[in-house]
């Protein structure tokens, strides 16, 4: 067994060094990581996955040792075997030593945790370990079904990485873990040439003889309950919420049970259903009746991806899926039909929800799907969810076409006949509960708001455009924060409330939110949605509440002299440049750094009005030069400075400051 990874780790010195190395894909960074624990005497700290299919490594060190571990140039010898596997110019995206660190940076690092007791040891010579990458849920079931059939490996886990890339790892024998992985290879890209299966396989490798710190950079999963006996599989994946429901609903009413959901990025969802019946499964999923299922959709047949049959894969579903935790219905759905949602930007989202309040529909809840896709579902007589369904229809047609939304309506859809399996996996959503007051300590927004109370979203890029905004929206009368809620791929919704809609109104005009963002860099193209909403209960479900905040964390901001900044960046590199960069400007903090999908990253900070000038002022443009230069990975987006933040903001920003897994 391996002992607690800190037991082995060198002793990190927070006055040496911090490196980072920024991929685009978890193979050559698990490769690199190796490399580098076998050739220099630093540390790991805990890996950060920024989504898009991007992966930092961050070690620590003596200078000279981090120093020469992210120097391109001697990084990874076999580093040609590892472009060849994966058909792109350079795995390595950027590479960086910060010597002498600042506090800022150290704030945000996060050192590694422990191994699993019941991990298996896989620093000796016994074992190698694989891995492989594919894009899409079902490419990846089926390039692991072939693993375990073929090969004598162990399945350890997967790692989801963004933008539909999935790594998987398993062990066994140097000679098993070779070949089979390169028979995975041929058969997955067997499949899909023959349009058996949509997907691709991205690349394998395998190491042997691992370091012992590389041990807490594996997945190690808990084994779930397996099932048992002679079970088989379908496994649905679709782009989007509503072809999939659809799809899961036409099979179930053929046969199965729902065991299994996997969310993996840009939108795509994969559904699993059981049986101890071959020839149930084999009825369910019945493509050609499903494919016409969705095609009664907008954009149905183009969102389902794969329909794809696993018969007795025991160990696989045993280990990579576990039973679904059944939901509770808030109430009884029987003679009820069921309205679905999908779209691009939450703008559209939130009016099709505002439309709910004229029909006598319920609310069944929300879900992000990524990529900045949103899903809605709602149940009722059928005639009226045709009917609600159809104004939205219109609503977004033409709001779209007068430029008053950015986003699209992706798909909507109509279950006449819900499957009672089907229940189990729509997003119940909990009654938004209104707060009755603060703890001793912690204080909420004045004046608090109730659902009688109109409501705003503010929808952007990044969160340097959502600070700037809320702050101005905060100094006007008679508003207060609401809650905060990140779609993916970048984007920041924030929502307010007032007494009095003439007030959301003035807020949420394009003059008001520009004003707001005068300055900033990429102003116009981060603001995408602004909308204030009459009284609506609907869209008061669909949100959070601010939490108490601690009096002593709020005064922080309001005490005199105190200035915020906040820079939104793509890619860790530049998100640790700037934070690193702060030691030449005095003592200023970290309140967060925020990562939003997309491989965005804002950095906010706070301190002395004089030295967050000084520091926005200066670094964000060097940090510009040297990525138009090539000297420095990523892309400044936008960034601000407010001399005068209002003490409510507080309650939007994020409290979390660490970066990683």
């Amino acid at each position: 067994m391996v002992q607690a990874l800190m037991s082995v780790a060198p002793k990190i010195r927070k006055n040496a060094a911090i490196g980072i190395l920024e991929f685009n894909a978890a193979t050559p960074a698990m490769v690199a990581a190796k490399w580098i624990l076998e050739n220099y005497n630093v540390a790991l700290l805990q890996p950060c996955i920024l989504g898009s299919g991007t992966i930092t490594l961050i070690i620590a060190g003596s200078v000279e040792d981090v120093s020469r571990a992210t120097d391109k140039n001697r990084l990874m010898p076999d580093n040609d075997s590892v472009v060849g596997i994966f058909h792109k110019a350079n795995p390595i995206i950027g590479t960086q030593c910060f010597a002498g660190p600042s506090k800022a940076l150290w704030d945000v690092m996060r050192e590694i945790g422990a191994v699993p007791a019941d991990a298996v040891d896989l620093a000796g010579e016994e074992f190698t370990l694989g891995i492989f990458e594919a894009q899409g849920m079902t490419a990846f079931l089926e390039a692991l079904r072939y693993l375990r059939k073929e090969g004598d490996v162990q399945y350890i886990g997967h790692r989801d990485v963004g933008s539909q890339h999935l790594s998987g790892y398993f062990y066994g024998e140097h000679g098993q873990v070779k070949h089979t992985k390169f028979d995975a290879k041929t058969h997955i890209r067997t499949l899909v040439g023959d349009r058996k299966l949509k997907g691709s396989y991205h690349g394998s490798w395998f190491l042997d003889s691992l370091p012992p710190e590389m041990m807490a950079l594996l997945p190690w999963k808990p084994s779930p309950r397996p099932f048992k006996g002679e079970n088989s599989f379908l496994v649905l994946e679709t782009c989007g919420l509503t072809a999939l429901t659809t799809a899961a609903n036409d099979a179930l009413w053929r046969g199965g049970k729902l065991i299994g959901a996997q969310e993996f990025g840009s939108g795509r969802e994969a559904w699993v259903l059981h049986s101890s019946s071959v020839e149930d499964i084999n009825m369910a999923g019945d493509k050609d009746a499903i494919e016409r299922a969705c095609a009664k959709n907008p954009n149905g047949a183009e969102s389902l991806i794969n329909v794809r049959t696993f018969h007795r894969p025991e160990e696989l579903f045993g280990e990579q899926m576990s039973e679904l935790e059944p939901s509770t219905p808030r109430f009884s759905m029987r003679g009820l039909s069921i309205g679905l949602v999908d779209t691009v930007h939450r703008g559209l989202l939130y009016d099709a929800l505002d439309i709910l309040k004229k029909y006598n529909v319920r609310f069944i809840g929300t879900r992000k799907l990524g990529a900045r896709q949103a899903f809605m579902c709602f149940a009722g007589k059928q005639a009226d969810v045709e009917m609600a369904l159809d104004e939205i229809a219109k609503d977004a047609e033409q709001k779209l076409a007068r430029e008053e939304r950015t986003g699209e309506l992706y798909s909507l859809g109509i279950i006449a006949n819900p499957h009672e399996e089907l229940l189990r996996v729509l997003p119940w959503q909990s009654l938004s509960k209104f707060i009755e007051g603060a703890p001793a300590g912690y204080t909420l927004p004045e004046p608090y708001y109730s659902p009688l109370d109109p409501f705003a979203v503010v929808e952007t890029v990044g969160l340097a455009q959502q600070i700037a905004i809320a702050n101005a929206i905060l100094h006007h009368t008679g508003i207060s924060p609401v809650s905060t809620y990140s779609v993916g791929s970048g984007l920041e919704i924030w929502h307010y409330a007032s007494r009095q809609l003439d007030y959301l109104r003035e807020v949420t005009t394009k003059d008001f939110l520009f004003r707001a963002c005068e300055g900033m860099q990429n102003n116009h193209d981060m603001i995408l949605n602004a909308v204030p909403y009459a009284r609506s209960r609907v869209l008061w479900q669909a949100v959070d509440h601010v939490q108490p905040m601690p009096v002593d964390l709020m005064q922080r901001l309001s005490a005199p002299g105190v200035a915020l900044g906040a820079v939104t960046v793509r890619g860790m590199h530049s998100a640790f440049f700037f934070l690193d960069r702060l030691k030449d400007y005095g003592e200023l903090n970290v309140w967060t750094m925020k990562k939003s999908g997309g491989k965005h990253v804002t950095d906010v900070i706070y301190g002395p009005q004089d030295q967050v000038r000084d520091a926005m002022s200066s670094i964000p443009k060097e940090m510009l030069d040297l990525q138009r230069q090539g000297a420095l990975s990523g892309e400044t987006r936008s960034w601000v400075t407010l001399d005068n933040p209002h003490p409510e903001l507080a309650f939007l920003l994020p409290r979390e400051n660490r970066v990683g897994v």
